[in-house]
């Protein structure tokens, strides 16, 4: 992993406004100039998915899906690590049906960010909370409590707000019309 990515990934989390396990809060992060509107644009996420420097982990992300869904998440999270093994489950579903999951890990390294998904076996895109490439995705929500999914169609318009995590599971195949696994 490159040092100034490393750089880049802890100078963003330094002040990431996720809660941590023990109930502490950090500040919110100041308000930043938002980019011009996504929805002009056809597929804004894709677009901005290609433009991304930052990625944690090797995997790319499928820059042409018809939907995005955000999971905001740590390995420092209890319900996080109770959510993770079902996402991972269901992402295989979700690329052959048009939907791409962004893995935004609220982690203090990229190295537990990494560890985390290693240990379930998660094979998508990662970027730090609270970093350029988090802030560059259109319709990202950042959000103080994890887990957290949200959903977001290729122009960044958000069709599902952050939520706990395992309530948006159904909502991709409520989407794409996809019969549940079960």
């Amino acid at each position: 992993m490159s040092k100034s990515l490393i750089t880049a990934f802890a100078l963003g989390l330094l002040a990431a406004p996720c809660l941590r396990a023990q109930g502490q809060q950090t500040p919110a992060p100041a308000p930043q100039e938002q980019p011009a509107p996504a929805a002009a644009e056809e597929n804004a996420v894709g677009k901005a998915l290609e433009a991304i420097q930052g990625y944690v982990t090797e995997k790319r992300p499928d820059t042409h899906a018809r939907y995005y869904i955000y999971l905001q998440s740590a390995g420092w999270c209890g319900p996080c690590n109770q959510e993770m093994p079902k996402i991972v489950a269901e992402y295989g579903e979700m690329r052959k049906n048009g939907v791409e999951l962004i893995f935004v890990s609220c982690d203090k390294t990229p190295e537990d960010a990494a560890a985390f998904m290693k240990k379930y076996g998660a094979d998508f895109a990662c970027v730090g909370f609270n970093t350029p490439a988090a802030a560059a995705l259109p319709g990202f929500t950042p959000e103080r409590r994890v887990p957290r999914m949200s959903i977001v169609d290729a122009s960044g318009k958000v069709v599902q707000p952050p939520v706990f995590a395992a309530h948006v599971l159904p909502k991709w195949r409520e989407l794409t019309y996809t019969p549940s696994a079960e």
